[in-house]
């Protein structure tokens, strides 16, 4: 797959328990960073989580956003993310929107999720599910999905 674009964001969570998380995030386009004609809409795109290799108390997932056959979108380089089911993990997500980043028909773009687990499991959340909004594109109005979490604490 060739790379042209990427874009980075860093969010940062801290677990009320004490417990520090971190959360980075890095979208790769897979086409030009030139704008499509809107942005991608939820049900433009596939989004699934694919997890990542973990290694000494880090862990990692992707977000993977494929656009649909036919059809083309542009993502911002920032999208807004919110962990399900662990009440006390804060995601801080930045208020810039980042450049555009263009994925083609059947193409896809991922978002890197990093964050840290090195205290015990139970002194740790673990969310139920991952909530990405995208920023709704002819109606103004937001759209998500929300992708089960099965990377653990």
């Amino acid at each position: 797959m060739n790379i042209s674009t990427t874009v980075r964001r860093t969010v940062t969570g801290v677990v009320v328990a004490g417990v520090a998380v971190g959360v980075s995030t890095v979208a790769a386009g897979t086409a030009s960073a030139t704008p499509a004609d809107h942005l991608c809409t939820a049900g433009e795109v596939t989004t699934t989580l694919v997890p990542g290799s973990p290694g000494a108390g880090q862990r990692y997932a992707s977000v993977q956003f494929t656009a649909n056959p036919d059809r083309g979108c542009s993502l911002r380089g920032t999208l807004e993310l919110h962990l399900e089911g662990a009440p006390n993990v804060m995601i801080g997500n930045p208020s810039d929107t980042g450049p555009l980043v263009t994925i083609a028909n059947g193409q896809s773009a991922n978002m890197l999720l990093h964050w840290s687990a090195i205290d015990a499991p139970q002194q740790q959340e673990t969310p139920t599910a991952i909530t990405v909004t995208f920023p709704g594109a002819e109606t103004g109005a937001p759209t998500s999905v929300t992708l089960p979490w099965q990377q653990g604490p």
